[in-house]
This record gives C-alpha cells, structure tokens and sequence, in this order.
C-alpha cells in the first residue's frame, strides 16, 4: 500500500494507546481525510506514540487517571497538523524541545525529523499541548540516503546525541 488515510491510521493507533494507557483516555478527532504515503504516516503515527505514552506517564504519574486529545487537521500548503494535549501536570519549567530531555523526546524529534516535520511544545494553563506539522508530500530522496539516514539515526538514538541530519527535498 503506497498512500493511506492518515486519519483513520491515527484513529486506530489511538484505539491501541487507550489499551497501553489504561489510566488515560484518549481520543482522537480526525475530521478530514488526508492521504499520505504509508512510509509517512507510520512515522507520523509513532510520533504521536512517543507523544502520547509522554503524556500519560508525565502528565498524569502513579496511575492518576486522565484525557490525552489527538487532533489532526490540514494545515497550509499540503501540510497536516497533529495536536497531542493533554489536561496534566504540565511541562518542568526548565524543558526545552529538542533540548536533551529522556530517550522518549530524543527518539520523538529524531522520527519527527525522518519525517520533515516540525514539532512545537505549548504550554497551557492545565496541561501541555505538542504541536505536529508536517508535508503531506514526501522531499525526493534517493534510497540510499534513506538507508544511510537510518543508520545514522541509531546511532545518535544510543550515543544520545542531538538530532541527526536528515535528507533534504531536492530541486527539479
């Protein structure tokens, strides 16, 4: 399968997330359907896992029960945007995304960035609100980028260092 809707994807991973997270609920708003190559959207759909699993063990610690929302829209240009919050603790006042953080964080920005996409953290009131936007199309890459890109992302994922190049959309 080269395209799926990412929507009813997103649907059915947060169906499985309620069964891991049996303390929080979580519930997913897919109003539009956006397709996406599949490749795309199970890296889209493992962000939003990080996310959500974040979410319930920080936001929520020792089992208190709680809602975590999954929302995606389309965004400007070909984008979609996938919005993980959450009604918790809130975010430590010393986080900064992208900005070390456990294997968890570190793992979200590197499929997010394997993915061309864009995370932002907001802070709420009550809660945290992640931010996913990303291309519905993917940026020409040449197959042996692709492997060398994987490759290259274990190995910061173990020496737990920062983000890791990625491949970038090539001008035709």
């Amino acid at each position: 399968i080269e395209e799926i809707d990412l929507g009813g994807y997103l649907a059915e991973v947060c169906r499985d997330l309620t069964e891991i997270t049996p303390h929080c609920e979580v519930s997913c708003d897919t109003p539009e359907v956006l397709f996406m190559s599949t490749d795309r959207a199970i890296r889209a759909a493992l962000v939003v896992t990080e996310l959500v699993t974040n979410a319930a063990k920080h936001g929520y610690p020792n089992g208190q029960s709680g809602h975590i929302w999954v929302r995606l829209t389309g965004g400007d240009g070909g984008t979609a945007r996938i919005s993980v919050r959450d009604g918790g603790l809130g975010l430590p006042p010393d986080f900064e995304i992208g900005q070390g953080g456990g294997l968890g964080m570190r793992l979200t920005m590197a499929l997010a960035q394997q993915a061309d996409a864009v995370v932002r953290a907001d802070r709420l009131s009550k809660g945290t609100e992640f931010v996913i936007e990303l291309p519905l199309e993917s940026p020409v890459c040449h197959p042996s980028m692709a492997s060398q890109q994987g490759d290259h992302l274990l190995k910061h994922l173990v020496k737990g260092h920062g983000r890791p190049s990625s491949c970038t959309s090539a001008a035709s």
